[in-house]
Parts: C-alpha cells; sequence; structure tokens
C-alpha cells in the first residue's frame, strides 16, 4: 500500500528551537505494527548518518493506506537523539538538494512546430542537514563534485528501498528511474515561520 512518512527535526535558529521535516512517500507497504516500525526506524537511522548531530530527531509519523481516508494516522511516535556527524559552519536554512529522476511524460501543448516535447520530472528532498558534505559554503565558491558526496549517496541510494519490498516513490506512485542526483550547490530553503518576534 501507499504511505507517506515524515521525520521532524529540530536544530537552534536564531535563538529558537526550529523544527523542520522530510516527507516521504513508499509504496510496497504492509499495514502491520511490526512492518510500519520497521519502515520508521530505518528511515530515521538513515536520515541520522548524513544530519549533524546538532539536530534533534524529534518524532516520526506515518499515515494514508489503501481504503483509508489520505490523513489517517498509521502510526507515530517521538524520537531520541541526535544526527552522527559534526555540524559545518553553515547558514542552518542552507539545504542539500537530493532528487531522483522520475518517468518523463509528454507536455499537454505542442509546440511551434506541432510536436509534443518530454518534460523531465523528479522527486526531490531539500535536506537541512548542518553539515556541508563537501560543497563550498560561501557564494561563489566551487561547484559540488557528486562523484563524491560521502554518506549522501548511501543515504539517497538506500531510501529507494529501504526494506525489502518497499519503494520509495512520488504520492501518484511513480518510483525513480535511476538512481539519486545532486545539485551542484546548496539551496536555501527557509524553516517555517510565525512564531518569532
Amino acid at each position: 500500500m501507499l504511505v507517506s512518512l515524515s521525520v521532524t527535526k529540530s536544530v537552534d535558529f536564531q535563538g529558537a528551537q526550529d523544527e523542520f521535516s522530510n516527507v516521504y512517500n513508499f509504496t510496497g507497504v504492509t499495514n502491520t505494527v511490526a512492518a510500519l516500525n520497521e519502515l520508521a526506524d530505518r528511515i530515521v537511522t538513515l536520515e541520522k548518518s548524513i544530519f549533524g548531530n546538532d539536530v534533534a530527531f524529534r518524532r516520526v509519523r506515518i499515515w494514508g493506506g489503501e481504503g483509508l481516508a489520505p490523513t489517517t494516522m498509521l502510526l507515530t511516535k517521538d524520537l531520541t537523539g541526535f544526527g552522527a556527524l559534526a555540524p559545518s559552519a553553515i547558514y542552518r536554512e542552507c539545504a542539500v538538494m537530493v532528487r531522483w529522476p522520475l518517468q518523463s511524460r509528454i507536455s499537454g501543448f505542442p509546440t511551434t512546430n506541432n510536436t509534443f516535447r518530454r518534460v523531465s520530472r523528479y522527486l526531490r528532498k531539500y535536506l537541512h542537514t548542518s553539515v556541508s558534505h563537501g560543497y563550498a559554503t560561501t557564494g561563489g565558491g566551487a561547484a559540488f563534485s557528486p562523484a563524491n558526496p560521502g554518506p549522501l549517496r548511501a543515504y539517497a541510494t538506500d531510501v529507494m528501498t529501504p526494506v525489502a519490498g518497499v519503494e520509495l516513490c512520488a504520492p501518484n506512485e511513480d518510483k525513480p528511474v535511476s538512481g539519486p542526483q545532486f545539485a551542484q550547490y546548496l539551496e536555501h530553503r527557509q524553516f517555517p515561520r510565525g512564531r518569532k518576534e
């Protein structure tokens, strides 16, 4: 069955603990307590391997499922512990962008010569790891070399099939058609706003 999973984390930013999360969709999940816990524990382990030890892991949730309302909660549990890596001198709203290519689609509108074009599609994750992972941390720095992303490649590969029979997918169940790709530069993605004065 198709489920969504989020891992909520927090990091000290501008004088407060800011929470943020990454959401995944998986197909092939069995709706049993054991299977849901196995999937949750595996994703948390994979994420901890690429996050800094100043990032606290707060909770994991799984929802959805075939024949259920899209918002039906299947598993919620509190987490303990921190990321496994030493944090870098990096602005905390900087994020590593990982993407997985999906099957391209033909656009719905013809080009000027009445032909249709294929549109590239990707599944993306923006990871506020607190670790530079070899990226330049200042503007104008050298582009990241995706040939040597260290633990990022292991995470991004393993999350595609985190447990036997379970596959990473888009919300419409489209699955990646090839391995992960990494943006050449860090991205800036804001944490949720609203409570700072």
